[in-house]
């Protein structure tokens, strides 16, 4: 695995829907774990001072991850959030800012240090990324994926409704269903084993309301 790290322009574009709207708008607790837009707003921070990389991945390189995204917390190369190269476009779809969404979650629970199961942690980046898909009224086609990823759909956004409409409560058979979901697609054959990213991102400032305004405010400008 290399790093081919992406433009200035596209890391700019990918810390931008960390500060939109509906991403500010993410707000939940599953079990020990909260995710804020806070959180998010932290992130985008971290990629601006490069603290955590945006590069392009090989397929080879993201074959965990189906190739698809991949945010990675430990090893060589640590705390990059790996991106289709196809996530150059001007016009980022909304499908494509919901994946920047799911590696970000994988990062903010890096940045927290919480090394959880697998499982977990792609349950709260699935349940972050299906929140912020349907605040932007987005609807999935079921029959453009498998069964296996349409349950994990299904299942997903059944539970981010049940918690939006009951206050935060969802029925334990409902997140047991999400779950099974997740853990029944080939691509999570590892969900039982420890997450890597949980070691902490180094970045000074980042707590600082004086710095964040700064960096926040730059990263509103126009391209």
């Amino acid at each position: 695995m290399g790093l081919d790290i992406v433009p200035p322009e596209v890391r700019t574009r990918v810390a931008r829907v960390l500060l939109d709207r509906n991403t500010r708008g993410i707000n939940f607790t599953l079990g020990k774990v909260s995710i804020s837009g806070d959180d998010y707003e932290t992130i985008a921070i971290l990629i601006s001072m490069g603290m955590v990389s945006v590069a392009f991945g090989q397929i080879n390189d993201l074959k965990g991850s189906g190739g698809v995204a991949y945010y990675t917390g430990a090893g060589a190369y640590s705390n990059v959030l790996y991106l289709p190269r196809s996530y150059q476009a001007a016009n980022l779809s909304l499908d494509a800012r919901s994946v920047i969404i799911h590696e970000a979650t994988h990062a903010i629970l890096d940045y927290k240090r919480r090394a959880l199961r697998r499982l977990d942690s792609e349950m709260l980046a699935y349940f972050a990324q299906f929140w912020y898909a349907m605040a932007n009224g987005f609807i999935y086609n079921l029959t453009d994926v498998d069964d296996k990823k349409s349950a994990v759909i299904a299942h997903g956004t059944f539970c981010v409704e049940q918690y939006q409409q009951r206050a935060g409560s969802i029925e334990k058979e409902a997140l047991e269903n999400f779950r099974k979901a997740i853990k029944a697609v080939p691509l999570y054959g590892d969900a039982d084993s420890q997450w890597s990213a949980g070691d902490g991102i180094r970045g000074i400032g980042t707590t600082d309301p004086i710095f964040r305004a700064h960096v926040l405010g730059g990263l509103s400008d126009p391209d």
